[in-house]
């Protein structure tokens, strides 16, 4: 008896997973069911050169009892930014 690992195994192997694809890929697109437009984001945030040994100055002005939006204000974030 054939196991289901080792029968993906041998699908992979042999082709069969690739043309099942194909083959439901094409009905598909017959029947105008595939969108083949791509988005791709290419969104990068990069922190500053000495951020990872910085102190942390809003932190320290929560911690000193200031609201977050007075902390925020003090080191020049928007409290969207925070949230």
């Amino acid at each position: 008896m054939e196991t289901v690992y080792e029968r993906h195994r041998r699908w992979s192997a042999d082709g069969t997973w690739e043309r099942l694809l194909q083959q439901v890929q094409a009905q598909a697109d017959a029947a105008a069911r595939i969108d083949w437009g791509v988005s791709v984001d290419s969104t990068s945030i990069r922190a500053r050169q000495h951020a990872a040994g910085a102190r942390n100055v809003f932190l320290e002005h929560l911690e000193s009892g200031l609201s977050v939006t007075a902390a925020a204000a003090r080191v020049g974030i928007t409290t969207a930014m925070i949230y």
